[in-house]
Formats: structure tokens, sequence, C-alpha cells
């Protein structure tokens, strides 16, 4: 077998120097400082999440009189769920996330399973938004796991009868 040597090259990596580390990695001055400013955030966030919230229920109220898993509506309530499933675990939010994800999931599996939608579908949405509200106006942040836990248990078996009605 030959000689194989091997030679190490060394890359730049010029964000190495815009983060300082100590000898247990990130500079825990600099975590601290950085927590500070999400958690000073926070009120702010949940003001802008609660008024996603009216947003939700207002674009529900056209779904209900559309009743059409591709209308507008269906599309914002939908974009309206994502960018808080996102944003809310950055808070400590992530019961919210949770449940942001699962009508997220039940928005697209409705339109792609089901041709029309019926009043069993607008009740599992409108349990999803009452959720997120509950979830917000009491300041259910991680925790609070094991309430967390039944209402998304809850949720999911609406969301799979609901999904299932049409098949049966």
């Amino acid at each position: 077998m030959a000689d194989q040597s091997f030679e190490e090259i060394n890359v730049p990596n010029p964000l190495k120097n815009k983060v300082a580390f100590d000898e247990n990695g990130i500079d825990a001055d600099m975590l601290r400082r950085a927590d500070d400013a999400v958690a000073a955030l926070t009120d702010a966030y949940i003001f802008s999440a609660e008024k996603d919230v009216e947003d939700m229920k207002a674009v529900f109220v056209g779904i209900t009189r559309k009743r059409n898993w591709r209308c507008e509506d269906m599309q914002r309530l939908y974009l309206l769920s994502h960018d808080m499933k996102g944003q809310a675990g950055t808070y400590d939010y992530h019961l919210l996330s949770k449940v942001c994800d699962k009508l997220c999931r039940f928005l697209e599996q409705g339109a792609e399973l089901k041709s029309q939608i019926s009043d069993l579908d607008l009740q599992v949405i409108e349990v999803h938004i009452r959720a997120i509200e509950f979830i917000l106006k009491n300041h259910l942040t991680d925790e609070y796991k094991q309430q967390g836990d039944e209402l998304l248990k809850g949720l999911e078996s609406a969301l799979q009868k609901a999904l299932k009605e049409e098949q049966a």
C-alpha cells in the first residue's frame, strides 16, 4: 500500500471572528444578553400573535361562507398559522407551535383528500383557532406540558375524525 500523506488546509472562517468563545464554547455573557433580548421582545410577540389570531378569526368567517378548501381565505389562514408556528418556539411557546403545526397539516390534508368542507371540518378549524387564542391569553409556555399534551391529544383526535369522515 502506498504511503499516503495528508495536508491540512485551514480555511478562513470570517464568522468565527464575529462570535466570542470561551473555553466551554460560546461566551456565556453573550448568550445571556441574547436571551435577555429575546425576553424583551416577548411582549411584542404576544401582541403581534394576538393580532394574528384576530386575523385568523376574520378569515375563518370567509371560509365558513365559501366552504372551499382552495379559497384565498384558506390560504391566508394557512400562512398565518405557518408563520405563528415558526415564531412561537423562539418565545418558549412550543405548545402553540405544535397546535399551529396541526392546523397547517389539517389544512394541507383536507385540501388534498376532500372535495368540500364539512361542518366537522369547520369545527376542527375553529377549535384550533380557539386553542391558539387560549394558549396566548393564558401564557401557556413550556411549563404547562401535561395540559398541553392533553390539548394536543384532543385536537389530534378531532382532526383524524374529520379527515376520515369523507372516506367512510
